[in-house]
């Protein structure tokens, strides 16, 4: 069991962090010759967004063994998760491509739209109930805590706050007390 979560965690490690690489190699290649990102990167960042999709779910589920024993209505949801999951990047790389116009907002909005929805898909496929109250039951199992794993493993690939960043801010929080303590006495 142990070794299937190790192999997960690594794969969507893998899989968050090669797509960034090849837009980030992109995007310098692009600053060091002068050249606008332009409909190439539009194409660039919605193909490592499908690539990070089919990794994270088609790739990572079957190599950790998660659709095994799975009933007909669970995968059912799990498919409607996918497709969820597939439009709100879309939207994601609509918004990164129309940036610059006022219908990108609307890529945002789809994408905050599926990321809503998908969850209600995704906690049916691993089991977990709901009570009327909208809240999860006292009937949760290890499936409910494999679930919040696989949430934690996925944001941690996708690097949603890293060391990094929080001594970033913890250097700038410093900085900003520091100039706050010079300009409460009245010097400079």
């Amino acid at each position: 069991m142990k070794e299937k979560k190790n192999l997960r965690n690594t794969l969507l490690r893998v899989s968050a962090f090669i797509p960034l690489v090849v837009v980030l190699v992109y995007m310098i290649w692009c600053a060091v010759n002068k050249r606008d990102f332009g409909v190439p990167y539009v194409v660039l960042m919605s193909a490592m967004l499908l690539l990070f999709w089919i990794m994270t779910v088609i790739v990572v589920p079957y190599a950790s063994g998660e659709f095994a024993g799975r009933t007909p209505e669970q995968m059912s949801a799990y498919r409607k998760y996918g497709a969820l999951e597939l439009a709100g990047y879309a939207g994601l790389a609509y918004f990164a491509g129309a940036m610059s116009q006022n219908t990108g907002l609307y890529g945002a909005m789809v994408f905050a739209v599926c990321t809503m929805y998908k969850r209600r898909f995704r906690d049916e496929f691993y089991g977990i109930k709901e009570n009327e109250d909208g809240e999860d039951g006292a009937e949760e199992t290890a499936a409910a805590d494999a679930a919040d794993e696989e949430i934690t493993a996925a944001d941690d690939a996708a690097g949603e706050i890293t060391a990094a960043d929080a001594a970033a801010e913890k250097i700038t929080a410093a900085g900003n007390a520091g100039k706050a303590e010079e300009g409460s006495d009245g010097s400079v």
